[in-house]
């Protein structure tokens, strides 16, 4: 499920084309969308101003899907990213605030180290901006990183300058991982702090990861050089007492200073951490 920043527009996803778009119009909820996409399971992102939607399909011939929500309340549909070992089907979408930048995280990591396909909408169009079919992807050469992979797209990202976190819960044997990639002409990825220079990638790298924590298992993303606020969630990590509850480390940088806040589930089996969301202003996840 995936909500517009007015919370006027949220889309649910489905199974075999059940996903809908219910919009708030007056005093009631109308179904804006029925039979959208196209078969298996799905995850789904909705842009903060609510035009556009991103549906990734992890059916059996490996396709994934989007469809744009065109200005004038039609939906357009596109699909179809390649990557060099063939169709990879995806398992998580995102947006960026305006919908010009859509990614795509993998199901399985791609034979030349794809993990996250990105698409941007960089000409316009009769019904607003037209999303290009070239895919530019997000690698990553350790083979010990395995999908799935979870994704998000900072809210804060533009079609040319653009901050995607990328996390694999399954990574190392279960421990999981989590990395920012940026893109400041919107197609040449760079992983931030793999130079040991970038100071949120340094403290996420830092962080002590137990045997099967699954630490990526959800990402949220929000700001950009100047702030930046990470969520990771954990929902395999031990508490103090090695009780499974789940944790969600919050990793924040405003110019040199560093944050990190940690906030473990109440009880065993919560899986505290399955999912995460941050606000646009990182006040509020």
């Amino acid at each position: 499920i995936s909500m517009s920043s007015s919370g006027d527009d949220v889309l649910v996803g489905g199974y075999v084309n059940n996903t809908h778009l219910y919009s708030w119009a007056s005093s009631a909820w109308s179904d804006a969308g029925v039979s959208i996409g196209g078969s298996g399971d799905c995850d789904v992102a909705l842009s903060g101003n609510g035009l556009v939607m991103a549906i990734a399909y992890a059916d059996a011939t490996g396709y994934f899907y989007y469809l744009r929500w065109v200005y004038g309340g039609n939906l357009d549909p596109q699909s179809g990213l390649q990557s060099a070992g063939g169709y990879q089907a995806a398992c998580t979408a995102a947006t960026n605030n305006d919908g010009r930048v859509l990614a795509f995280g993998y199901c399985t990591r791609g034979t030349g180290g794809q993990i996250v396909g990105v698409q941007r909408a960089t000409s316009s169009g009769s019904g607003g901006f037209t999303h290009s079919y070239a895919v530019t992807y997000i690698t990553i050469s350790d083979a010990l990183v395995t999908g799935p992979f979870t994704v998000a797209v900072s809210t804060g990202s533009t079609v040319n300058d653009i901050y995607v976190a990328v996390g694999a819960p399954t990574a190392h044997g279960g421990q999981g991982a989590a990395f920012v990639f940026h893109a400041n002409d919107g197609v040449s990825f760079v992983q931030l702090g793999n130079e040991g220079t970038d100071t949120v990638m340094d403290i996420v790298a830092q962080r002590e990861i137990g045997a099967s924590d699954a630490f990526g298992t959800s990402v949220s993303l929000v700001g950009d050089a100047n702030s930046m606020t990470l969520a990771v969630g954990s929902p395999g990590a031990e508490d103090t007492s090695a009780t499974v509850v789940g944790r969600v480390d919050l990793f924040h940088v405003s110019g040199s200073n560093a944050i990190i806040t940690t906030k473990y589930g109440d009880a065993a089996g919560d899986k505290f951490g399955t999912s995460v969301a941050l606000s646009e202003d990182d006040d509020q996840n």
